[in-house]
């Protein structure tokens, strides 16, 4: 089959030759058998290309998902269970049911432009509902693909960034904490009747202010 041998059909302990007539039906039988295996063979791959690609989207720290063209969820990832679902309780189910309510209007618009237009948005952050009732902002990247029987599907990823954009705040406020501190302590220098130096290991001026100046006469 396609020029490799799959399988060999062996024939013995017949009384007389073999004919023309009996290598003629041999060789339809060996197609058929071919076919047969070749077959059998493409399914056994599949099969181990699927259990490969599944095992990959299981590991995956992202949920992986898809979705047909009227929102319908036909497959997530094992990632699910982040959020408290299992895959089960996903399958079927519509996305705009995990939305939060504020943020439900635009996320359905976005997903119709994308369908019209066969083109998604490069991401979109929106509320997802847990399995428990309380909310977490996620990340999502999508794009428009081809499903095994031809039809359309919308599959993507999607991650929980509620720590990540709590911790981007904490390194904000912090900055900007550390930066106040700074320029108060700068004013207080600065403001000070008494002369303030600094020096370096071998007593060389580092700085000095305003009231340094004043007492010394030096800039």
């Amino acid at each position: 089959a396609g020029g490799s041998i799959i399988g060999l059909i062996a024939l013995a302990n017949s009384p007389t030759e073999y004919s023309q007539a009996d290598l003629d039906t041999l060789r339809k039988l060996t197609r058929v058998y071919a076919l047969a295996l070749r077959n059998k063979l493409d399914e056994k791959r599949k099969r181990a290309d699927e259990e490969k690609y599944r095992v990959l989207l299981d590991s995956s720290s992202d949920m992986i998902y898809s979705l047909s063209t009227d929102g319908r969820l036909i497959y997530v990832s094992r990632a699910a269970a982040r959020f408290g679902y299992t895959q089960e309780e996903c399958a079927g189910r519509h996305f705009s049911d995990f939305v939060h309510p504020a943020d439900r209007k635009s996320i359905l618009g976005a997903f119709a432009e994308a369908v019209k237009n066969g083109t998604t948005v490069p991401s979109l952050s929106y509320r997802l509902r847990r399995k428990d009732g309380s909310y977490t902002l996620v990340e999502q990247t999508s794009s428009i693909t081809k499903g095994p029987q031809g039809d359309t599907l919308i599959t993507g990823s999607m991650r929980d960034v509620a720590d990540i954009r709590r911790t981007e705040k904490l390194v904000k406020d912090t900055e900007a904490s550390l930066e106040e501190a700074r320029n108060l302590n700068r004013q207080i220098v600065e403001d000070a009747q008494d002369a303030i130096v600094v020096y370096d290991r071998e007593l060389r001026f580092k700085m000095f202010n305003p009231a340094m100046q004043r007492l010394t006469g030096m800039s």
